[in-house]
């Protein structure tokens, strides 16, 4: 079974390596790390809106991860990794 710490350190590892992806816009960048952050952070006051973020997220990272897999392969990757994870938390 996956844990949120297994979710957090993947996520963290992504939005490490978007800050080091010279050639994607700042502007992707930022809402990408602003999407990580909101997913790390977890606010339970509003669980229908949690759910509405959680499944815009994972609907950007299979759109990233397809359109970065030839400029930035370890990206797809590891986007590729936090949608596993979320899958097996039946997110």
């Amino acid at each position: 079974m996956v844990d949120n710490s297994e979710l957090t350190a993947a996520l963290e590892l992504l939005r490490e390596r978007l800050q080091k992806a010279s050639t994607i816009s700042s502007a992707e960048r930022d809402l990408l790390s602003s999407l990580i952050t909101d997913m790390t952070q977890g606010d339970d006051s509003d669980d229908q809106q949690e759910d509405m973020s959680e499944q815009s997220f994972r609907e950007l990272l299979q759109s990233k991860a397809s359109s970065y897999e030839v400029d930035h392969p370890e990206l797809a990757y590891l986007m590729r990794q936090v949608l596993d994870i979320l899958t097996k938390m039946g997110i």
